[in-house]
């Protein structure tokens, strides 16, 4: 029961700090985003697709994909241990290339409360992740999707595009529990 609660409170405080950081930084970066996203189109009509598709309401209409760039977690790695404070030296170059880009990967949704109208939600490396006290900090993404986006909670494997940054954030621990936050333009099933 303890566990239970002190989970929610961790979710609730990264939630919080997801949506400061969010505000801080949507003046700062709403130039910039302009000119590499597109207006997000309703997705009503695209949903019939797959019932069990994240994706509740809308999907990119055209995607350049030159500057689209897709990456896996691997790309993401450190070399940072569990439960230890991130320091910027443990960025690897592959990793700093990627900051600011728009990306596409894949991955699945950390399990929460929510089943539909998710608005923000933590992007695992696999289902045996744990974001908090033991996790790996470079395994999770935060993502928080942009206005016109929701998602739907699966099991299955996700795709999520969306502009990645580093974005270090330390846990009621004081060790980091995540580093990588995503604005998530599209949420969908990933096809086997």
């Amino acid at each position: 029961m303890i566990l239970r609660t002190q989970k929610r409170v961790a979710k609730l405080l990264l939630v919080l700090c997801l949506l400061v950081l969010a505000g801080c930084r949507s003046d700062a970066e709403s130039s910039s985003a302009a000119d590499k996203t597109r207006p997000i189109a309703s997705g009503d009509d695209q949903r019939s697709e797959a019932e069990n598709s994240p994706v509740e309401t809308s999907q990119i209409e055209s995607v350049d994909t030159s500057e689209l760039l897709e990456i896996s977690f691997d790309d993401l790695k450190l070399p940072i241990q569990p439960d230890i404070v991130f320091r910027p030296f443990m960025l690897t170059d592959r990793v700093k290339e990627m900051d600011g880009r728009r990306v596409h990967v894949s991955g699945y949704m950390l399990p929460d409360d929510r089943r539909k109208g998710i608005k923000q939600f933590v992007l695992l490396r696999n289902k045996e992740c744990k974001f908090g006290p033991g996790g790996q900090a470079d395994h999770l993404i935060n993502v928080t999707l942009n206005d016109n986006v929701t998602a739907a909670f699966t099991d299955r494997a996700i795709v999520v595009k969306g502009v990645l940054t580093i974005n270090p954030f330390n846990g009621t621990d004081g060790n980091t529990w995540s580093i990588y936050d995503l604005a998530g333009e599209s949420v969908k099933s990933r096809r086997r």
